[in-house]
């Protein structure tokens, strides 16, 4: 869970910069992004990011959604 914390952060703060210039063009944003770190976290260990490590995380998106790569109908909105 720390490797996909880290990668949030750095991923977050890079497409932050690449829709700043474009922000005030849709009225909500999401970010949807494979996790191959993690490739799916279980139902309890998103709970726990959810919980205990998204509220530490500054992001200007509405949505953040991650994708497991093995199974695309595993869908998980932390």
């Amino acid at each position: 869970m720390n490797e996909v914390e880290k990668n949030l952060r750095l991923c977050l703060s890079v497409k932050e910069r690449k829709i700043a210039p474009y922000r005030d063009k849709y009225p909500e944003w999401w970010l949807v992004l494979t996790d191959h770190i993690n490739y799916g976290m279980d139902l309890e260990d998103l709970e726990v990011f959810r919980v205990e490590v998204m509220p530490s995380i500054q992001h200007a998106f509405d949505k953040i959604i991650l994708i497991d790569p093995r199974d695309h109908s595993r869908v998980f909105e932390v």
